[in-house]
């Protein structure tokens, strides 16, 4: 169920105890995070949270206090998140998934944008399926991608032009979606993004990289208006479709 929230700042809250050895083993390893970017180029970190405990990011907050090249913003969709001290923090409301979350962060940050920002959903530390690849592939070669870069990349599949959801069951949700007005996904592609062939591609899991002139090459008006379709709701069918669109959107050809 959606759970109503105000956006704004967020108070910063104790860090929870040092956690378990099974648990350190779950961590995403962001201190494999190159040491040292090219030019003085600077990262981003966000982090869509939704109740979890955040304990995993705290050798990228030693590394922020540091004086480093990275910076770290938490989007909370819950007041339960655990939060991490040293980290930025921004309620929203709990509408479109981590999508919603990054599409508000490149809309709102459109002017200061990072030269590269990694996004994750709070959940990386614990789902072997986003955890592994972003360990594995995406952080050793974060500071030398040219445009976008995943963790897991698939081939987009005729089920995924297809796709028109009615149930959806993940998380904490009801298991209902909002539908999208403009369905199934090769139509919605169409719609929004009229003469782009469709991706060839699909970055799974939320885990990706993009760089500034990346974001910079979708119009203002474009992502502002992705960010207003995924409002509508917790779970909504353009949070599924966007998913499979960020590749084709981000990926230079």
């Amino acid at each position: 169920m959606s759970m109503p929230s105000t956006p704004g700042i967020v108070r910063k809250v104790a860090s929870p105890a040092t956690p378990s050895p099974a648990r350190r083993a779950r961590r995403p390893m962001l201190h494999l995070l190159p040491r040292r970017l090219a030019n003085g180029q600077r990262v981003e970190v966000v982090v869509s949270a939704y109740r979890e405990d955040l304990a995993w990011l705290r050798p990228l907050v030693r590394r922020q206090l540091a004086g480093a090249d990275v910076e770290v913003t938490v989007y909370s969709k819950h007041p339960d998140t655990a939060l991490v001290d040293g980290v930025a923090s921004v309620a929203l409301p709990n509408v479109g998934r981590c999508d919603h979350t990054y599409l508000h962060h490149i809309v709102t940050h459109w002017d200061r944008l990072a030269d590269t920002t990694l996004f994750l959903p709070g959940t990386v530390h614990a789902r072997w399926w986003q955890r592994l690849p972003l360990r594995l592939v995406l952080l050793p070669r974060l500071g030398a991608i040219e445009d976008f870069a995943a963790g897991a990349v698939r081939p987009l599949t005729a089920a995924d032009r297809r796709l028109a959801l009615d149930v959806h069951r993940a998380g904490d949700g009801d298991g209902g979606v909002v539908p999208a007005r403009v369905r199934p996904f090769e139509a919605w592609w169409a719609a929004n993004f009229p003469g782009r062939p469709l991706p060839r591609a699909t970055a799974m899991g939320g885990v990706f990289a993009a760089r500034r002139s990346a974001l910079r090459r979708v119009p203002l008006s474009l992502w502002r208006a992705l960010l207003v379709q995924h409002a509508a709701g917790d779970d909504v069918e353009v949070g599924h479709y966007m998913e499979r669109a960020w590749y084709g959107l981000l990926r230079q050809r």
